[in-house]
């Protein structure tokens, strides 16, 4: 496991992305630095303590091989003593420009291609899950498309791993983990009710699926989407209690 050292901040790239936990800056063309800056991380409902758990997660991840998953390479020491992380860059098809992600679909006409993607995508989650991981933070902004058609699944450190939980659960997770009956054993289901619905939505354009635009109404817009009629099919294959029940990608051609 090799630690990356940055002198100075200069040595960064473009930023690539930013949340609630960090930032994420281009480093040298081929490598992703996440860094989680310390002001964050010392306030509620972070803390330094849970980054500490954060980071040994993040090196029980380091090893984890999949082509279409971001998953950490090893840790970087950057300025500021902060706590930091690289994995692989995923590129753009114009090196001058991010990666898109399938957030970008928003405003595009659904088209085939799309929805090969999306098919695709949903064979990553699949190898995921079959690791033992469920990322609670399905979304569109979250699957990247090297060179705009690959989907490569990014931010994976705040997923539960082994005996290691969400950091901070997302409101996404939170919200279905309560509803659908709060088992962990769940939090799989969830990753695909998500999944599903953000497909539904990138499909059908349709705002009753794009509940996570305000999480204070996402119980009652999960159970409102129980009755769209596009969606209840794919819901209750997800849901059924059958061993080999389908993931989105093979019920998609029934929306």
């Amino acid at each position: 496991m090799e630690t990356i050292k940055v002198g100075t901040s200069e040595e960064f790239g473009q930023m690539l992305g930013h949340g609630s936990e960090g930032e994420v800056f281009s480093y040298q063309g081929k490598y992703a630095i996440k860094v989680f800056p310390n002001y964050i991380w010392r306030h509620q409902p972070f803390s330094l303590k849970k980054l500490n758990r954060k980071m040994k997660k993040i090196e029980a991840m380091i090893g984890l091989e999949d082509p279409n998953v971001t998953f950490p390479l090893g840790f970087a020491e950057v300025p500021d003593d902060e706590k930091a992380y690289y994995m692989r860059q995923v590129t753009s098809n114009n090196p001058a420009e991010k990666a898109k992600t399938l957030e970008s679909f928003k405003y595009e006409l659904f088209d085939e291609e799309q929805e090969e993607i999306l098919i695709k995508a949903d064979a990553v989650l699949q190898r995921i899950h079959k690791m033992g991981i469920a990322s609670g933070d399905i979304r569109d902004a979250n699957i990247a498309l090297q060179d705009d058609k690959e989907p490569i699944f990014v931010d994976i450190d705040n997923a539960i791993f082994e005996d290691y939980p969400f950091d901070i659960i997302p409101e996404r997770a939170g919200a279905l983990y309560q509803l659908y009956g709060g088992k962990a054993t769940a939090f799989q289901d969830n990753d695909k009710l998500l999944f599903a619905m953000m497909a539904l939505h990138l499909k059908t354009k349709d705002d009753r699926f794009n509940w996570g635009q305000d999480r204070d109404i996402i119980d009652e817009g999960v159970r409102r989407l129980h009755a769209t009629g596009e969606a209840k099919e794919v819901l209750e294959c997800i849901f059924s209690d059958a061993l080999d029940k389908p993931y989105i990608g093979k019920v998609f051609q029934k929306i």
